[in-house]
């Protein structure tokens, strides 16, 4: 049981989706017990019985690992075609039933911010609670013992994105105090296929301009429609916090889908 947690809290910082399996109810005699537990990803973990019965849970579960939803089903364990509402028929012949709880755990959103300065500090802020933070800084005299339950790395921005496997999907916030570190950073998640749901760079109108003409010659495959500069919705305010919280908002437009009120490298600056 415990490495199947441990599983979870190991599938969850990587950002992989998992199904639990769990034997919540049973009537008359069948292999399964009730709580016992497997758990479904890219691989298996666990028993809830083994047989024809498991078979078929774990098909359901690769379904709705795949639809990213729960479920609760009954299972007959019997040869008999005559089923109850709501019961699927496994084709066992122990004669008992089962009730199967799976549970669709979706991990949380990954982001990493390359910068931990005023803007970069806010944001961990407002994300700490509802993302899996990984905070990147290349200088060594910045205070890092403000920062709580987040990954913390301080490393050259090269060096970290070349040996760091991301996990797909993943979101992106440069914040440093150079624009050469900042293209740089942008540079090196371009050459790797990692599939971003964002990257969002601080930056004037100029810099942003700047850097959408290089991405355009070095990499005139990309549309970067995932490339969002200058960063943040125009909602107002000059503040650190205020310019957080206006780049936090974009960041969860984006993951929602509500795009419309937003601009990004494809769209133009």
């Amino acid at each position: 049981m415990i490495k199947i947690y441990n599983k979870i809290i190991e599938l969850q910082k990587k950002g992989e989706p998992s199904v639990l399996v769990t034997i919540i109810e049973k009537e008359g005699s069948g292999p399964a017990v009730v709580g016992s537990k497997m758990l479904v990803y890219s691989d298996i973990l666990g028993t809830v019985g083994g047989g024809s019965a498991e078979f078929i849970i774990i098909k359901k579960a690769r379904e709705l690992l795949k639809e990213e939803r729960s479920l609760v089903q009954k299972y007959l364990l019997a040869e008999s075609n005559e089923l109850m509402e709501d019961t699927e028929n496994t084709g066992m012949i122990c004669g008992g039933k089962i009730m199967v709880f799976y549970d669709f755990l979706k991990p949380s959103s990954n982001i990493y911010i390359f910068g931990a300065g005023h803007v970069g500090k806010a944001l961990v802020y407002y994300l700490k609670k509802s993302w899996n933070i990984t905070l990147i800084d290349n200088r060594e005299d910045i205070d890092t013992s403000i920062f709580k339950d987040i990954n913390i790395y301080i490393k050259d921005y090269e060096e970290f994105i070349k040996e760091k496997i991301f996990p797909l999907n993943s979101y992106y916030l440069i914040a440093t105090p150079s624009h050469k570190w900042d293209y740089t950073i942008l540079k090196d998640l371009l050459k790797k296929s990692i599939k971003p749901k964002y990257i969002g760079i601080i930056a004037s109108k100029k810099k942003a301009k700047e850097f959408k003409g290089k991405v355009k010659n070095s990499f005139p495959d990309i549309k970067g429609d995932f490339i969002y500069s200058p960063v943040g919705l125009k909602i107002g305010g000059r503040s650190v916090e205020e310019i957080a919280i206006s780049i936090s908002s974009e960041i969860q437009a984006v993951k929602y889908n509500k795009t419309g009120n937003i601009c990004n490298f494809r769209d133009g600056i």
